[in-house]
């Protein structure tokens, strides 16, 4: 053989031994994909946010509330659609999700947030609900939950609390803030030291309030939405012994009137009562404008929302304060709360398991947990929203065996 032949008949070797390669890569794929989450939005997203393949019909078609019922620890959720009455419509059990305490809708879709395990939920328009997942470089499943799940202006944001993870954030304690927007092709994340509390959005960036235990030290984060850089860090320095508080999620900050407001309580031992204050502060300088008492008594603040121009607190007890747009205290409520109510709550530890609000009617879910899980009562309570007074008492019939319970208004 000529040397001229060898190296063409080398060249035709190699050519195919290179088609048999690509041939081999391309069949794996394919026969690995089914089995991998698919992404959101293909040009942009594959490290943001993946829906997964398993899909289940669950029907919210003429339903006022979701129920999500789960574990604190263990596997398990089931999901039951009710009437604005209390009549059961659909249900939904599944053998995986844990402690679900998160939900916010965007679009006609609703996402649902496990604090504690890095695989969540969606319920689409078309009533079907599949597992999603953030960024693709944390496994499926990890004990990575979420701080809470928002829609602010058009744009869906979480958590993943990673913490002093040894495979992602090994040196600091640190978060990731997970992001995405449809309409302006913006789907990103970034991670940074802290917890975070809470996330909103004004023209493209993200504020995010986070406390590092570490420095003993609160803040608000400055994200650019575009370019997915930390922009500022604005600390709360001049509230010392002092903590975000507001367990509904991410009740803790609020965007209102133009304004950042941050719901605080104090840690200070001599501090025999709990007297959460409101900051509000200037969104383009960090400035703490304003330090505002929520109650001169004792207040146990659960959340807080924004509502019709005001801004309203919710407390443990059932106390109502409302802000107008001077951020001035224009009422204080008690919700309308029988006697009977009051001993059931005392000897039954009757507990707030959240709040929603539609329309002129403010729902409070109450979780009676004194029983097992099984003989608990569980019902939603419907309020007037400027006058407290008690509209109906919708008693959850479903029972299960699941710890907690958390509720989604579905209009």
């Amino acid at each position: 053989m000529t040397k001229k032949a060898f190296y063409i008949l080398g060249g035709i070797l190699l050519g195919v031994l290179l088609v048999v390669m690509v041939a081999r890569l391309f069949f794996n794929n394919n026969n690995s994909s089914s089995s991998m989450p698919t992404n959101l939005d293909v040009a942009n997203s594959n490290e943001t946010m993946a829906l997964g393949n398993d899909t289940h019909d669950f029907n919210l078609k003429g339903a006022s509330f979701l129920v999500l019922y789960s574990n604190m620890l263990e596997e398990g959720v089931e999901l039951v659609s009710y009437s604005s009455s209390g009549a059961i419509l659909s249900q939904l059990s599944l053998n995986v999700g844990k402690k679900l305490d998160f939900a916010a809708k965007v679009k006609g879709n609703i996402y649902i947030a496990s604090e504690r395990q890095h695989h969540h939920f969606q319920i689409s328009q078309d009533g079907k609900i599949r597992s999603f997942f953030g960024p693709s470089i944390y496994e499926q499943d990890r004990a990575i939950g979420a701080t809470f799940i928002r829609n602010s202006n058009g744009y869906l944001l979480f958590s993943m609390n990673m913490g002093a993870h040894p495979d992602y954030s090994p040196h600091e304690y640190g978060n990731e803030l997970v992001y995405w927007n449809d309409d302006d092709h913006v789907y990103n994340h970034l991670k940074l030291t802290g917890y975070f509390m809470s996330a909103v959005t004004i023209h493209n960036k993200a504020y995010v309030l986070y406390s590092n235990g570490k420095r003993n030290s609160n803040g608000i984060y400055v994200v650019d939405l575009k370019t997915n850089k930390l922009v500022s860090d604005y600390p709360l320095r001049s509230i010392d012994r002092y903590y975000p508080v507001g367990r509904e999620n991410g009740s803790s900050l609020q965007l209102y009137n133009n304004r950042l407001l941050v719901f605080m309580t104090g840690d200070d031992p001599s501090q025999k009562q709990d007297q959460p204050v409101m900051l509000v502060i200037n969104p383009q300088n960090g400035t703490i404008e304003q330090t505002i008492k929520v109650s001169n008594k004792s207040f146990d603040l659960y959340g807080t929302f924004v509502h019709n121009g005001k801004v309203y607190v919710v407390s443990y007890e059932g106390e109502l304060v409302v802000f107008n747009q001077k951020f001035e205290i224009e009422t204080l409520i008690r919700l309308e709360q029988g006697s009977q109510f009051v001993m059931k709550r005392k000897e039954e530890s009757g507990l707030i398991s959240g709040v929603q609000v539609d329309g002129d009617s403010l729902f409070i879910l109450y979780d009676f947990v004194k029983n097992a899980p099984l003989d608990r009562q569980k019902e939603i309570h419907q309020y007037h929203i400027d006058t407290g007074k008690e509209l109906a008492v919708i008693p959850l019939s479903h029972k299960t065996d699941r710890e907690m319970v958390r509720f989604f208004i579905t209009k």
